[in-house]
């Protein structure tokens, strides 16, 4: 994901794991904006990167292990334990996950927790 050199860029309960870059599996250009809500940005081959002059806020964003399902199947839901678990801010979170099922208390990514069809995998 990246935001160009002049624009702003809004990145709201995402997954972005296992990606190869060279300018980051986030990139906000020089002098772009980006703000960042309630992601997963793990396994990757670098992180968030900005340009010279670019700023990105980030809230409730989570670097660490996730604990996900089956990473190495593309099933990045999050599996029991994972500190991303009830974790997001619920003023930003939207009202549903990735697969349309309600956040009644949010979690960080795209997939709330058992909510899912365990065992979907996602290609990365």
């Amino acid at each position: 994901m990246s935001g160009d050199s002049y624009g702003d860029a809004v990145l709201n309960c995402n997954t972005i794991a296992d990606n190869v870059s060279a300018t980051g599996s986030v990139y906000s250009g020089v002098y772009g904006y980006m703000e960042m809500y309630n992601n997963i940005v793990s396994f990757n081959s670098s992180g968030i990167i900005k340009g010279t002059n670019a700023t990105v806020s980030q809230i409730a964003s989570y670097t660490g292990d996730p604990l996900f399902v089956n990473r190495s199947a593309g099933d990045y839901q999050l599996s029991s334990g994972s500190a991303c678990i009830n974790a997001a801010d619920e003023a930003s979170a939207p009202a549903d996950d990735y697969f349309g099922y309600s956040r009644s208390d949010p979690d960080i990514g795209c997939y709330e927790y058992g909510a899912g069809p365990v065992g979907y995998p996602v290609a990365p």
